[in-house]
């Protein structure tokens, strides 16, 4: 009895604390569950918002709107660039993160010729729906974007650019979807899910048996997805086209052995860059010199 009990216990724990990582809560209400309360009831992770537009940083733009993943609406902010463009890359935020976070890149982007489209993925921002699948569903979102791109092509490159989550969710569609996009740039993508499941626990002081798997399991369920086969350097094996990977050698979230077998899977044709001193961030504010001659240089070969 006492087995029973401590077993449905322990797959409360990790139903609520999966519910946590996959559905957003009320973007107006700040977190209510601290200390044993979120050990026990699950984190609550504010929807993310955009409170800032790509007008603040001088660029013009205008929204569009097209349906993505899980039947939602997604959300996209279109620059153009002043001249003929050299091509269109699609960006695409991280976890609890939105397109906001990516209009300092879309300000580079905007500067080196090149239209840029900033997504929401479902759930956050502008886009429909507060629930997350980390990047399993949120490939939907890549292809529609892409999608949208291609309708309006005039033959010339298009390039995804991913972060976190992002990344890890552009690999997923390249591999399932079978998207052709000329170039990618890729920032700290895990390589499964399970690892930085796993690392978060450790960083975290916790044993990762049961919960770890309890927790994955959970979230699957939630979210309707295998937890499992949610392998971004499993989907790197398929890309054929040339990619640029970066990572900072202090991320504790993303280990550096997780982006070196995501390069080794993308093959020859991808070049890997560490920024020292960076950890799970923003790599462009983190060492902009570093991270515009990087990317510079990568989109230049198109």
């Amino acid at each position: 009895m006492a087995v029973m009990a401590g077993f449905l216990f322990l797959n409360f724990v990790a139903c609520r604390q999966s519910r946590g990582l996959v559905r957003f809560a009320p973007s107006d209400q700040p977190p209510r569950r601290q200390g044993w309360q979120a050990d026990l009831l699950g984190v609550e992770i504010p929807r993310p918002v955009n409170k800032r537009n790509p007008r603040d940083v001088g660029l013009r733009f205008e929204t569009r709107t097209f349906p993505g993943a899980q039947g939602e609406r997604v959300e996209a902010w279109i620059i153009p660039s002043d001249a003929s463009p050299h091509g269109t890359v699609i960006a695409f935020h991280g976890h609890a993160g939105s397109k906001e976070s990516l209009l300092s890149v879309a300000a580079r982007f905007h500067e080196w010729g090149w239209e840029t489209w900033l997504v929401d993925f479902y759930g956050s921002g502008g886009s429909s729906g507060n629930e997350t699948s980390i990047g399993w569903h949120e490939a939907e979102d890549v292809k529609a974007a892409f999608d949208q791109v291609a309708r309006g092509s005039t033959g010339k490159p298009v390039v995804l650019f991913g972060a976190s989550m992002g990344a890890a969710a552009i690999l997923r569609s390249v591999a399932v979807h079978e998207l052709k996009p000329e170039g990618l740039i890729l920032e700290c993508p895990f390589d499964r899910l399970r690892t930085t499941v796993a690392s978060r626990f450790r960083r975290e002081g916790f044993p990762t048996f049961p919960m770890l798997d309890l927790i994955l399991c959970w979230g699957g369920i939630q979210s309707g997805f295998n937890p499992y086969r949610h392998n971004p350097v499993e989907f790197a094996a398929t890309v054929r086209c040339p990619a640029l990977l970066m990572q900072g050698d202090k991320d504790v979230t993303i280990s550096l052995e997780e982006s070196r077998s995501i390069a080794r899977a993308l093959g020859a044709r991808c070049a890997f860059r560490v920024f020292e001193g960076r950890g799970h961030e923003a790599l462009q504010a983190g060492n902009p010199a570093l991270w515009d001659r990087e990317v510079l240089g990568f989109l230049r070969a198109f």
